[in-house]
C-alpha cells in the first residue's frame, strides 16, 4: 500500500523527491515520534516501487491499517547552517489508507530561515522565535470532490481551550496573508490557512460554513515546537485519507 502526494519547497515549488526528502511512519499518540514504525523511507522523485507516479509526486510505503502521521524530512549535507535546514513536516492523515494508492495534497516544507522571512513580513504581530519554541500548524479544507473549500471559517483548540496564536490564510501562491485576531478565520480560494505560535500537545480543527454553527468536519493532529504540523479536513462522512484525484501511469 502506498501514499503519494507533491512535497514541494516552499520558496521554488520545486519537488523535493529525490533531494533528500525522507518520510517516516509515526505512531498517532507519539507527537514527537520516539517510536517510529519503521526506518525513515528514502523518497524517490516520481516512484514508488514499482509504481510509476507523476513527476515530482512523492511515493511513501505504507503499512496496513496506519492511522498516525507521516514525519517529512529533508537530509543536508554535513556541515550545513542550521538556519538552511528544512522544518520537519509532520503530515497527519486523517482517515483511513484505502486501495493500493492513497493520494495527498500538496505539502509544502520550507528551510528555517525561508520560513522564518516570511514570518517577519507578512505576519508583523508574530514573533519569529516562535518558530523554533513553539508549533506551526497548517489546514487544508476540501469538498467531497477534493476541491478547496471556500469561505469555510476554521476554529482552532490546543488541549481543549481556544488557543491565542497568529492565523493566517495561504493565498495560492503560499504567502501568508495574517487575519486580524478579533475576526473569524474564514478559507479564501486556496482553502489552506495556518497558524504560528501554537502550544505543544493535542490540538484540534473544526471548519463551519458560513451562516451554521455545527462543524461539517473536524481534523485532530499533535503540535510540537519547531516543527509544522499539517491536516486536510473534509467533511465527516469521508472516512478515507484519499484528496486530491491524481492519475498514475
Amino acid at each position: 500500500m502506498g501514499f503519494a502526494l507533491p512535497v514541494l519547497e516552499w520558496s521554488t515549488r520545486q519537488p523535493l523527491a529525490g533531494r533528500g526528502l525522507t518520510a517516516t511512519l509515526c505512531p498517532g499518540i507519539g507527537f514527537n515520534c520516539e517510536q517510529p514504525l519503521a526506518a525513515p523511507y528514502v523518497v524517490s522523485d516520481g516512484r514508488l516501487g514499482a509504481t510509476q507516479l507523476p513527476p515530482g509526486m512523492a511515493g511513501v510505503p505504507i503499512i496496513e491499517g496506519f492511522d498516525g502521521f507521516i514525519r517529512f524530512h529533508v537530509l543536508a549535507p554535513p556541515g550545513t547552517p542550521s538556519e538552511q535546514l528544512f522544518l520537519p513536516t509532520n503530515y497527519f492523515l486523517g482517515g483511513a489508507i484505502s486501495g493500493d494508492l492513497t493520494l495527498g495534497p500538496t505539502v509544502m516544507m520550507s528551510q528555517r530561515n525561508t520560513w522564518k522571512a516570511m514570518v517577519q513580513q507578512s505576519l508583523l504581530d508574530a514573533d519569529p522565535l516562535v518558530i523554533e519554541e513553539l508549533g506551526t500548524v497548517l489546514l487544508g479544507a476540501y469538498d467531497c470532490n477534493g476541491a478547496p473549500a471556500n469561505e469555510v471559517r476554521i476554529e482552532l483548540s490546543v488541549g481543549g481551550r481556544a488557543a491565542t496564536v497568529t492565523a493566517f490564510l495561504l493565498s495560492t501562491s503560499r504567502l501568508p496573508i495574517a487575519q486580524s485576531a478579533d475576526q473569524p478565520l474564514v478559507t479564501g480560494s486556496s482553502g489552506m490557512v495556518g497558524f504560528v505560535g501554537v502550544p505543544p500537545g493535542s490540538a484540534q480543527l473544526l471548519a463551519f460554513r458560513a451562516g451554521e454553527t455545527e462543524p461539517f468536519g473536524s481534523a485532530q493532529l499533535g503540535v510540537v515546537p519547531g516543527q509544522v504540523s499539517m491536516a486536510s479536513l473534509r467533511p465527516a462522512y469521508i472516512l478515507d485519507a484519499n484528496v486530491l484525484p491524481v492519475q498514475t501511469e
